[in-house]
């Protein structure tokens, strides 16, 4: 029995490395993904929002990972310039 057990703790060990190897791999794109929305001179609504998804996304993996991770002051930043956005943006009328 005690060789059924460690290979149970062999296989868990093994599942463990592959699931951090996966979070990894998820945040290196995330993070060339966020990087290439950062460098446009202009950003739209929707590239405001993927970066907010992008930030929560890579907390969430952090917290999957033991890593502290604070970027809620930049999350912040961004919510603002939503709002800021959505002020200027007129909403178009529809035709009843």
């Amino acid at each position: 029995m005690p060789t059924k057990q460690s290979e149970i703790y062999d296989r868990s060990i093994e599942l463990a490395g592959f699931i951090e190897h996966k979070y990894l791999l998820m945040l290196e794109d995330i993070v060339a993904q966020e990087a290439e929305i950062l460098s446009k001179p202009v950003k739209t609504q929707k590239d405001l929002l993927l970066l907010i998804g992008f930030k929560a996304i890579k907390k969430h993996i952090a917290e999957e990972l033991g890593i502290d991770y604070h970027e809620d002051e930049y999350v912040d930043d961004l919510l603002d310039e939503i709002e800021a956005l959505t002020n200027i943006v007129e909403p178009v009328e529809s035709e009843a």
